[in-house]
């Protein structure tokens, strides 16, 4: 895991209600998952926002969570499928 560049913008002021404004964005990327395992945003337009992974599993899901539930079936509407 590797720490993310930190950003920070800075808006001219009179862009926003003759205000300077800045926006700083943070972020910690897992290359081994290719995702963000945490972020956050803070901006004078929306305040704070936070996201954290909390809790992850590499191991294989469970097949019966790609199953139809009982009583549905799948169909599949593309030109030369056979299933049904």
């Amino acid at each position: 895991m590797r720490e993310g560049p930190n950003a920070l913008c800075l808006h001219q002021t009179g862009s926003f209600q003759n205000m300077p404004m800045s926006t700083v964005r943070q972020y910690r990327f897992c290359a081994k998952l290719g995702f963000n395992l945490s972020s956050l945003l803070e901006a004078p337009q929306i305040g704070r926002q936070t996201f954290t992974v909390t809790e992850i599993s590499t191991s294989e899901p469970d097949p019966s969570f790609f199953q139809p539930p009982q009583g549905y079936r799948v169909v599949d509407h593309r030109k030369g499928s056979d299933v049904e």
